[in-house]
């Protein structure tokens, strides 16, 4: 059982940990010194049974006081009690209803960090053993973030869930699990070569578009080892394009549609596991004479 504390800090922030006051707080500090919310926080959590978990300084300063783990139990209450309200099965952190949307997270961590933090301490950020399917963000460390297109006016919906297979590990429904998507929609070939993404060559020739790591363009999921595009070079990649910003009435042919889609690598048997987001402003004009494909994603 996880109980979290979440409460405004008001005007003033007493109380407060900074690299200023980093090494007093690593010796200790006493309960009476938290602000009330916080005392009362513990007494209740004490009373309760609930053992009040304990990291030293640095974990705090590093992992902000969250393993990737923690993540899925500490929002099991407000789920369900969402769930009696949306009326919609819970899948590793994402609702089916409307689960073409939120298929679309991105992992806001920074590889590069990991340098800075001990072996101890980087544990708890990434996963080393199966917690969740890939196209769930309870897969990736770090914060979760969703794709913007998709809220914006013009923007079309081009792919389709077909079937949703998913079995919780542990009792509680809320919490991890094992699943694979069928998902069908517009599936392009991809290769990465000398730190850039490439489509396959267009009917008229050249690329349809390509980018590289360095741009706004491509969100890589932090696991599996990813070290920048360099890493995925000779993988069986595909592009499955999400859905486009529909381009406004008198727009020139010529001007390129905006997309967004998720980038999948081959794992065996005809099924894929995700890679990352790719969400870019122009780059694409053809997806009107593109064929569906269904894929699977675990």
């Amino acid at each position: 059982m996880y109980a979290v504390l979440s409460y405004c800090w008001g005007k003033s922030r007493a109380f407060t940990t900074t690299e200023m006051t980093i090494e007093d707080r690593k010796r200790g500090f006493r309960i009476e010194d938290l602000p009330k919310t916080c005392r009362d926080a513990i007494i209740v959590a004490t009373g309760l049974g609930l053992k009040i978990r304990k990291k030293t300084g640095k974990e705090k300063l590093d992992l902000y006081g969250v393993s990737a783990t923690d993540r899925l139990p500490a929002l099991a209450g407000l789920a369900a009690a969402m769930q009696r309200r949306i009326q919609s099965r819970y899948l590793c952190g994402l609702w089916e209803k409307g689960l073409e949307r939120e298929l679309l997270w991105t992992s806001a961590w920074d590889p590069h960090i990991i340098e800075h933090i001990d072996s101890g301490s980087a544990s708890g950020l990434v996963l080393k053993h199966y917690y969740a399917p890939t196209w769930s963000w309870a897969s990736a460390p770090g914060e979760i973030w969703f794709a913007t297109m998709v809220l914006r006016p013009r923007f079309r919906m081009l792919w389709n869930i077909v079937d949703v297979q998913f079995t919780p590990t542990t009792s509680n429904i809320f919490g991890p699990g094992m699943g694979e998507l069928t998902v069908e929609g517009i599936a392009i070939p991809l290769w990465a070569e000398d730190g850039y993404f490439a489509w396959r060559n267009s009917p008229a020739g050249g690329y349809l578009f390509c980018f590289c790591d360095s741009t706004e363009a491509w969100f890589p999921d932090q696991r599996y080892g990813y070290q920048g595009l360099e890493s995925l070079t000779g993988r069986e990649l595909v592009f499955i394009l999400a859905g486009v910003l529909v381009k406004a009435p008198g727009t020139p042919k010529e001007v390129s549609t905006s997309c967004v889609g998720l980038v999948l690598e081959f794992v065996a048997e005809g099924k894929w596991r995700r890679l990352g987001v790719v969400e870019r402003e122009g780059g694409y004009r053809d997806w009107e004479k593109e064929r569906s494909e269904t894929v699977v994603i675990v």
